[in-house]
């Protein structure tokens, strides 16, 4: 297998994503409603060879622990390259996008009210562009121990530390309430990040804001963390 052969193969699959087949195997079809970009450059029976045998993983030296372990090189080669063409933009986001897929899998996710209800469900940190700085995919609950704020709230921090965010340069940081607290809030204060969130009442805990029923019959209010009790 030759390094240009992996680019084709790889190139064929980044392809089938712009049209709407039915299966892979339809880019080889020779109907005149079909590219041949790809049939023209690899076959059909070596795509199929090299699909069965490639691998992103060394399958000798596995994390059982991570249940994305067969992708984890090539999430963690992905987000190392959107580093360099991030650009510096003052505002980011953090928040869940979904990846459309109606096959069978174990990380496959049901969101009632969303456009794209079923598929697999990303933490994602992009520029207010749009422009993603690092990802990853959810898998599931998993166990939160050894989690200093939980599976969400380490969420943000990771997805912070991919996208190599320095400190102390006055980015700032958006997320909703699906992920914050105010652990994490001082945690981001401290560790030298602006961060903004919406916050439900239960995670307060003692912040000088008035009850909730008189933020909604008035407006919302915010406190700075010198402005919390103690």
């Amino acid at each position: 297998m030759s390094l240009d052969e992996i680019n084709v193969f790889l190139g064929a699959f980044l392809f089938s994503g712009y049209g709407k087949y039915p299966n892979k195997r339809m880019l080889w079809s020779g109907s005149p409603d079909v590219p041949v970009i790809v049939q023209t450059r690899i076959r059909l029976n070596r795509f199929e060879d090299i699909l069965i045998n490639f691998h992103i993983n060394d399958n000798n030296n596995l994390d059982n622990t991570d249940r994305l372990l067969k992708l984890r090189p090539l999430i963690t080669h992905l987000n190392k390259c959107y580093k360099p063409h991030g650009g510096c933009e003052e505002n980011i986001s953090i928040d869940e996008s979904m990846i459309p897929y109606y096959g069978k899998h174990y990380a496959k996710q049901y969101i009632g009210g969303k456009s794209i209800r079923f598929g697999f469900k990303n933490w994602a940190c992009c520029r207010s562009s749009g422009y993603l700085l690092s990802f990853d995919i959810y898998t599931g609950k998993g166990n939160n121990k050894n989690r200093a704020f939980g599976i969400l709230g380490d969420t943000v921090i990771s997805l912070i530390r991919q996208a190599n965010i320095p400190p102390h340069k006055g980015f700032k940081i958006f997320f909703d309430n699906y992920f914050s607290s105010s652990d994490l809030l001082k945690h981001l204060s401290e560790a030298g990040c602006c961060a903004t969130d919406t916050i439900q009442d239960s995670e307060l805990q003692n912040a000088l804001l008035p009850m909730s029923k008189v933020r909604i019959r008035n407006h919302r209010d915010t406190k700075k963390k010198d402005e919390m009790r103690s």
